[in-house]
Formats: structure tokens, C-alpha cells, sequence
């Protein structure tokens, strides 16, 4: 009866451990695209903290912005006709990441299609979260 405790303990220990080396993911689609952008508690833990006796955060917004804004012309030879949608930061575990949303420009054909975004990750070291690529396969 005592090694119920235990094992559930263990169990519990393993999770916990595993958890917190998960990555957070941020999807976006684009093009038969979709671009993974993980974010682990590694990479947070070599960026500047933002304690919180500190109005503002180590990397100034407007930085971020530029940072993703050249992420994307690295991603999109179109991206000077991608509009900016906002600019969030987002806690992860004990630090903080900017997200920034871009409005992906609709087909020339299709000028009524309903926007979509798509996100680009930035770690308050300036550094850009650089996506893995997968290729979308159409619905059968």
C-alpha cells in the first residue's frame, strides 16, 4: 500500500520535469505554410529580465517591431506590403516575449477574403524566434 504514494510521486516529479522543458509554440499559416515558432525555457533564460520594480522591459517596443519587421522580409519578399496589427507582450514562465502581428495582404483577386495574421515571435534579447517550416498537404 505504500508504494502508491510513492509511485504517484514519482509520476507526478516526471511531469513536472518534463513540463518545464516544453516549448511554448506559435503557429502561423501562410502559402501552404505553416510556421512553428517555439519559444523554450532555455532561450528565455539567456534574455534580460524584466523585474518588476521596472516600468519598462529591457527591449523597447519599437525595437521588437524592427526586429520582426526584418524577420519577415527574410520569410516574404512581399512583407513591406504586410501591415502591422499589434504588438504584444506575452509572460513566459518567468520572463517575457513580444509577439508581433502582422496582417498578411489579401490575393489581388480576392479582395474581399477576411484578413488573416500572422505572428512573429521576438525574445527580449532582440533576437528573433526563427520558425520551422512545415508544407501544408491540401484536403483530400
Amino acid at each position: 500500500m505504500n508504494r502508491v504514494p510513492l509511485l504517484l510521486f514519482i509520476f507526478l516529479s516526471f511531469g513536472a520535469a518534463a513540463m518545464s522543458q516544453t516549448p511554448a509554440v506559435f503557429h502561423s499559416s501562410y502559402d501552404g505554410k505553416r510556421y512553428d515558432f517555439y519559444v523554450t525555457e532555455e532561450q528565455l533564460k539567456a534574455t534580460p529580465a524584466w523585474p518588476d520594480d521596472q516600468d519598462a522591459p529591457p527591449l523597447a517596443p519599437r525595437l521588437a517591431l524592427s526586429t520582426a519587421r526584418k524577420s519577415l522580409q527574410q520569410l516574404f519578399p512581399d512583407a513591406e506590403n504586410w501591415q502591422l496589427g499589434d504588438v504584444t507582450l506575452q509572460p513566459m514562465w518567468k520572463s517575457w516575449i513580444y509577439v508581433v502581428h502582422f496582417a498578411v495582404p489579401p490575393p489581388t483577386s480576392l479582395s474581399t477574403r477576411p484578413a488573416s495574421w500572422f505572428n512573429v515571435v521576438v525574445l527580449m534579447n532582440g533576437e528573433p524566434v526563427q520558425p520551422k517550416i512545415v508544407e501544408l498537404k491540401p484536403p483530400k
